[in-house]
């Protein structure tokens, strides 16, 4: 799977459109549509943009496909009362 295709689905997942993406991202603008068509795929600049902006996403699954989509959440309680 490439990693246009892992993107989707968590553009699919977080309801996001392409324009929404592209303007949070700072895309050129008809990037994503060109990755899809197979004329290339997300490019290192495409990628650390939008792993800058969704900072959710696990950069070793958008990359490699390998582990979960999301990052691990981490909750910080206080002990003190």
């Amino acid at each position: 799977m490439r990693k246009i295709e892992r993107f989707d689905k968590y553009m699919n997942i977080n309801k996001l459109n392409d324009n929404q993406v592209t303007v949070n991202c700072g895309l050129s603008v008809g990037l994503l549509g060109k990755a899809r068509r197979g004329d290339s795929d997300l490019g290192d600049k495409a990628i650390e943009k939008i792993l800058s902006f969704y900072q959710d996403i696990n950069r070793v699954w958008l990359l490699t496909g390998e582990g979960e989509m999301l990052k691990d959440c981490l909750l910080y309680t206080s002990d003190a009362a």
